[in-house]
């Protein structure tokens, strides 16, 4: 069987009688079609979306959050980093083992307070302010 598109002798066939290189091309076409459909607002409403649905799955309603993000006065839980709301800069942390969320979180002091827990101790790092947020967050 040879190839459908115009042109095209080709006979390694792909689907809808097309080669390879055709219905990919096609393929892709379409795909590229679909994805810039959505403005940068869209893209932006969904991208809130998804923090929301995770946040609400921690058991953190957005009215929480907020409250959350005022106890702290908009900075991070271990650091003194400013921190920007719904931005990808600030992370809400939660204990893994428990569920119950601890505070939000700068992206160095999240990816940090991860290794920690895990027991990767970067090497020359202060662990006094990782071992005091943990200790003031724990319950019992």
């Amino acid at each position: 069987m040879q190839c459908q598109a115009p042109g095209c002798d080709r006979t390694d066939i792909a689907a809808k009688r097309l080669c390879k290189k055709h219905y990919y091309r096609d393929y892709m076409k379409t795909y590229d079609a679909t994805r810039q459909r959505k403005t940068p607002e869209q893209r932006e409403r969904n991208r809130l979306q998804t923090t929301e649905r995770r946040r609400t799955r921690m058991g953190c309603t957005p009215e929480m959050a907020d409250k959350l993000r005022e106890l702290q006065h908009g900075r991070c839980a271990i650091c003194p980093a400013s921190l920007v709301p719904n931005t990808k800069q600030e992370h809400l942390d939660h204990d893994h083992g428990s569920g119950l969320v601890r505070g939000f979180l700068c992206n160095i002091c999240n990816i940090t307070l991860g290794m920690y827990e895990r027991r990767q101790r970067p090497a020359g790092l202060r662990l006094e302010p990782y071992e005091k947020y943990l200790a003031s967050t724990r319950q019992g």
